[in-house]
């Protein structure tokens, strides 16, 4: 799931109801402009309470700007599930939701910003065995014309999750735009992944979940 957007007078934002399990490992990661303004964790209509995955992240070039990840195992989940975040007067927001059926715990971490160019490359996590790999892309371009799309694709075997993806510009004030992608892999190893972009930088999340 992916809601991007912006409200006036601040308060909460919140996703489309959606069909989860109870007992998945729900993966939530968040953009700010104003992130001192609201920097609350995600919250959602079942209880479920998130950690941090590491702290929150700001931009090299936008410093009150940031990004965090969130985690929780076990979760409760149901039909209808609709995750949320607060939001300071006048902010642009982003939050994107991963539910992964059937894993109990994250493995390997990693978050690095990489500079303006066309192939651009995440962290490497070490896995000892099979294992789903969730990759974000979180855009550092700016304002880019109302309509238009970023770019942003993963290589290395992974595949886009639409769902969970916003690459076309929504406002003139320049939303932070995200992209969302994942890979199984069956053996153990150190993994990747590189992003081909039209020349722009992003904070780049991988994690590895069992």
């Amino acid at each position: 799931q992916v809601t991007i957007g912006e409200i006036g007078d601040g308060g909460t934002t919140s996703t489309a109801g959606a069909a989860s399990q109870s007992g998945s490992y729900l993966l939530v990661s968040l953009a700010r402009g104003d992130w001192g303004g609201a920097p609350d964790g995600p919250s959602d209509n079942f209880g479920n309470a998130f950690a941090g995955i590491g702290a929150e992240h700001a931009y090299a070039d936008w410093p009150s700007s940031a990004t965090a990840l969130y985690g929780l195992t076990g979760a409760n989940g149901g039909d209808g599930h609709v995750f949320s975040m607060t939001l300071a007067p006048s902010d642009e927001v982003t939050l994107t939701a991963i539910e992964v059926r059937g894993a109990t715990e994250i493995v390997g971490a990693e978050w690095v910003e990489q500079d303006a160019s066309s192939a651009i490359t995440s962290g490497t996590v070490h896995v000892d065995g099979a294992a789903m790999l969730v990759a974000w892309w979180w855009g550092s371009g700016g304002v880019r014309p109302v309509g238009s799309s970023h770019v942003a694709e993963p290589g290395d075997g992974f595949t886009v999750l639409p769902s969970a993806t916003g690459l076309v510009s929504l406002s003139a004030n320049g939303y932070i735009q995200v992209a969302t992608a994942y890979r199984v892999v069956d053996a153990a190893g150190d993994y990747s992944v590189t992003w081909t972009t039209d020349d722009e930088g992003a904070q780049l999340y991988l994690v590895a979940v069992r």
